[in-house]
């Protein structure tokens, strides 16, 4: 059930018509609609009010939604660490990742969309860091101090083997 299926649900159990509730959270019997048929989201204190009037919490309006997107919310032990180290590179560190990412997404997408079956070898990834970071999409400066990419990254290709 979606959101404004539960509000509607809860709506009809109390014995509201629209209009009751309309009047109950301060909006018009058409905006009661658009909440059931999910045609917009109410705002905060629209929802703080709806809580109110049909005697409900959060956890029952959005139980469905949590449960349908459960895995979008939970990271795996791998996900956590690497998020910690991210937060602890400086602002080069971080433009670098986000900029493979944004790559390495951007890759993935062409392939899932064309059915090519592209592959990657470090040689590759290092002209595309150095072709991102010529072409602007990295602005900083590079550091003298910063290690050679090969020495960095695993065998790609052992990877996708």
């Amino acid at each position: 059930m979606s959101i404004g299926d539960r509000i509607k649900e809860k709506r009809i159990n109390l014995g509201f018509s629209q209009v009751e509730l309309a009047k109950l959270i301060g909006v018009t019997k058409g905006a009661v609609g658009n909440y059931e048929n999910d045609t917009s989201i109410p705002k905060t204190e629209i929802l703080l009010r709806i809580f109110d009037a049909l005697k409900t919490d959060a956890n029952y309006l959005y139980q469905d939604y949590m449960e349908d997107n459960k895995d979008d919310f939970i990271l795996q032990d791998r996900e956590k660490q690497k998020i910690l180290v991210f937060r602890k590179l400086d602002s080069f560190g971080k433009d670098l990742v986000n900029t493979v990412l944004d790559m390495e997404s951007m890759r993935c997408e062409n392939q899932h969309v064309k059915g090519n079956n592209i592959k990657v070898s470090k040689p590759n990834m290092t002209k595309a860091i150095i072709a991102a970071y010529e072409g602007g999409m990295i602005v900083r400066e590079v550091p003298d101090d910063l290690p050679n990419i090969d020495e960095l990254l695993p065998d790609i290709d052992d990877l996708l083997d």
